[in-house]
């Protein structure tokens, strides 16, 4: 797999691709250690304790920030602003922002708390408190993303994930370990992640100088990413939110562990994507078709390799890892690895299509029949069949597979209309 790599353009992008995977790689085998050792002593329903305050942060992480970040993203990489005023957008935002979104979602815990089944307030309070140091942290690493310095993003995940671990193992020696010992490490982590970031943005530029216009300009791009964002999010979330509602927390504890898994394909995209995000939103007409059409093939070459890899060895790592209480993750995760691959292989071209093409209303509009279409499919399963989370798995892997054919589809089509002679003209 890492000789698939000298396919991808030589200008910097395999050398940064192969130093992420470095760490990511580094990071993942860290973070697998402490999944394996949170699953095996919490067990599938203290486990699933635990996966709900991770997916309420993912939902709270994914709605909030309004799409600002990824506006931080297009400005700083392709139309080039300095990374003084990105710092002080990306700061205020994350303050106002996060202060806001606390206050009203502890106020109305009551209201929106019964579509999570489950959740405790204590829980819910100690996510929403930290929700600005969060958004800072995401802040953060689309900004090092957009000036093309993402390697040094997977070397601090790295130091950190290793903290991680070592906190959770004196937990574990101490008989300490808890679902709510558990939570309160990833929140630290959160705190310290964001504390991090601040030092990384001082040392790279010490002022910083808030720019309206740019604050503005990045909200309102930002809006139409938003809303590609809620889609996606819906799109690969919502199966384990209908997973805990229809059929509990220890059904969802096993789904997770499905996902997890199809999902380390995203570790190696992320790393591609990553490394040839500046390149390509900063790309022009002339060299914008070769370069996408490059890093797409290393990317899909790269994706099914890993994908193959991955059910070869899904039913004994499991049992291994996990244990029998978890075997029932591994149907579920061979019918979603061809949807993780199909969506894996599409993220280059919508990169392409959203920071240098200015698409960001199609990709919204994709993402959204999508995300209908998930849960239309989910529900049917759920409400209309006995597969339980097999039945899930398959609708997620379809809705997932009709998407990245239809972006790939409208990438081709894009690149060729902004290559005619009429449309330069």
């Amino acid at each position: 797999m890492f000789r698939l790599v000298s396919w991808l353009p030589r200008d910097g992008i395999a050398r940064n691709t192969l130093a992420i995977w470095v760490y990511q790689f580094g990071a993942m085998g860290i973070g697998l250690a402490i999944s394996v050792t949170v699953a095996r002593y919490l067990g599938p329903e203290r486990k699933g304790i635990v996966d709900l305050y991770l997916l309420l942060g993912a939902l709270i992480g994914e709605f909030g920030l309004l799409g600002v970040s990824y506006g931080l993203v297009y400005y700083v990489a392709n139309r080039k602003r300095p990374l003084d005023q990105a710092h002080a957008v990306a700061l205020a935002i994350s303050v106002s922002f996060g202060i806001v979104i606390a206050g009203v979602g502890i106020a109305t815990f009551g209201i929106w708390s019964p579509l999570i089944p489950g959740l405790e307030f204590r829980i819910a309070v100690l996510c929403l408190a930290i929700t600005p140091f969060a958004f800072y942290g995401r802040m953060w690493t689309n900004i090092l993303t957009a000036i093309d310095r993402a390697v040094d993003i997977g070397r601090w995940t790295l130091v950190l994930t290793a903290a991680s671990l070592i906190a959770v193992l004196i937990l574990f020696w101490k008989d300490a370990l808890t679902p709510w010992t558990m939570i309160i490490l990833l929140a630290s982590i959160t705190v310290v992640t964001a504390l991090v970031a601040a030092g990384d943005l001082f040392r790279r530029e010490r002022g910083m100088r808030f720019d309206q216009q740019l604050a503005r300009d990045c909200l309102r791009y930002g809006l139409l990413m938003y809303g590609t964002m809620l889609a996606n999010f819906l799109h690969f979330k919502a199966d384990q939110f209908m997973v805990n509602y229809w059929l509990g927390r220890e059904p969802l504890a096993v789904y997770a562990v499905s996902v997890r898994w199809a999902e380390l394909l995203f570790a190696l995209d992320g790393a591609i994507v990553a490394a040839s995000l500046a390149r390509i939103a900063g790309a022009d007409a002339k060299n914008r078709r070769s370069l996408t059409g490059r890093v797409t093939t290393a990317q899909a070459a790269i994706a099914l390799s890993a994908a193959l890899m991955i059910a070869a060895v899904a039913w004994p790592v499991i049992k291994l890892l996990y244990g029998d209480q978890f075997m029932g993750a591994v149907a579920p995760l061979w019918v979603l690895i061809p949807g993780v691959t199909a969506w894996s292989i599409q993220k280059v071209p919508g990169t392409l299509l959203v920071y240098n093409m200015g698409r960001a209303k199609l990709i919204m509009v994709l993402a959204m029949i999508g995300a209908v279409m998930n849960i239309g499919l989910n529900l049917a399963a759920l409400e209309w069949t006995n597969l339980g989370i097999v039945g899930v798995a398959g609708a997620s892997s379809i809705s997932y597979i009709v998407v990245a054919a239809l972006v790939l589809i409208y990438a081709r089509s894009a690149m060729k209309l902004a290559d005619t002679p009429e449309t330069a003209l």
